[in-house]
């Protein structure tokens, strides 16, 4: 599946419906404002950052959001997304122009809670304090 040839709000709405499909929109806006405050620290394009490997879960091969990706795709190329993916590119064009406000205080990672609380957590995760926990992410610094 090719992304990169795509413009920077349906790879970013796929990003958001990916990761964060079943969380309310404040917590999808946070998904969607990591991306933008990455891109603004890193200075490299939205795509860049959003298909860096192993940066988003639901890109990677192996996740299982990675086949759904794909339909999602398709939907969203002929203009008949699901209500869901609908939200997403709303909110993916609203982050990329700015007229939604960043909600995560600057946030340029997150994970789920109960993840970031168990004794899997990821190494990089560790000692970085919460900034903000929207629906079940929590939301850290850089």
């Amino acid at each position: 599946m090719i992304l990169r040839d795509l413009p920077a709000d349906i790879v970013l709405a796929l990003l958001i419906w990916g990761e964060a499909r079943g969380e309310p929109v404040e917590g999808q806006i946070g998904v969607a404002c990591v991306v933008r405050n990455r891109a603004l620290r890193s200075g490299h394009d939205w795509r860049a950052v959003m298909l860096a490997p192993f940066q988003f879960s639901c890109f990677n091969a192996d996740d299982p959001n990675f086949p759904k990706i794909s339909r999602a795709r398709e939907l969203l190329l002929t203009g008949t997304p699901t209500p869901q993916l609908a939200q997403a590119l709303w909110i993916a064009n609203g982050v990329i122009d700015g007229t939604v406000m960043d909600n995560t205080r600057g946030a340029q990672n997150y994970l789920t809670t109960d993840l970031l609380r168990s004794a899997r957590a990821p190494r990089w995760s560790q000692h970085r304090p919460i900034l903000v926990v929207l629906g079940q992410h929590s939301f850290l610094t850089a």
